[in-house]
């Protein structure tokens, strides 16, 4: 398989093209299902094509993970995928990376500003009540 813990909060699916596709986004569906609380990246760039059944489990994935405040994002999308994020419409729904180095480190720096943000609101709540 080619799901790959990258660490305990960011899951990286790198998946080859059917059957290994559906095999994978539903695993990783599972994975979030269960409460794992971790941001999930997919690797595109073996995929061909996608079937109406792979984008309803991508939004049914991008869902879980929005009710669970985590993150999905695409990356390495090949051009013929991209025409069919495009002409559905989901390209503005999805989360986009040139690569998988760019989406592990966008998804970094949003963990590491999320305890910031909560520290400089308690610390603008004390001040304001000064």
């Amino acid at each position: 398989m080619t799901l790959q813990r990258w660490n305990d909060r960011i899951l990286l699916v790198q998946p080859q093209p059917e059957p290994g596709l559906s095999d994978e986004l539903r695993e990783a569906y599972a994975a979030v299902q269960q409460g794992a609380m971790m941001n999930v990246i997919i690797d595109l760039h073996e995929v061909g094509q996608l079937t109406s059944s792979h984008l309803s489990l991508l939004l049914k994935l991008r869902r879980s993970l929005v009710e669970q405040g985590q993150t999905l994002i695409l990356c390495s999308v090949p051009d013929v995928l991209w025409g069919i994020f495009l002409v559905t419409g989901l390209d503005t729904i999805f989360r986009f990376a040139a690569d998988v180095t760019t989406a592990l480190a966008t998804v970094q720096m949003q963990q590491q500003q999320e305890p910031a943000d909560g520290q400089e609101d308690e610390g603008s709540s004390g001040n304001q009540d000064e």
